[in-house]
């Protein structure tokens, strides 16, 4: 959860601040969201590359001659984890 508490309206203020105080404690609570999913998608894109990029180095010690081939593939999913996160914060 998000660890706030919501507010839940009052009889003492006009209507439409108490309208506003509820729209600005929605969008609030939008804001964290994306903004956790879009740490999270980040976190785990981040760490994926990294493993492909480990998963590369090993296979160019093996086999020297794929070394163009490994960095292509390895350049092409790293890229395309990027465009994932590029797309969430459009």
């Amino acid at each position: 959860m998000s660890g706030l508490i919501r507010y839940e309206g009052s009889r003492h203020l006009p209507r439409h601040l108490d309208r506003q105080l509820t729209y600005n404690e929605e969008r609030a609570l939008a804001n964290a969201s994306e903004i956790r999913a879009i740490g999270f998608v980040t976190k785990v894109g981040m760490t994926a590359v990294a493993e492909v990029t480990d998963l590369e180095s090993l296979l160019v010690s093996r086999s020297p001659l794929g070394e163009a081939r490994f960095k292509l593939l390895a350049d092409t999913a790293a890229a395309g984890i990027a465009g994932v996160i590029v797309q969430m914060v459009q």
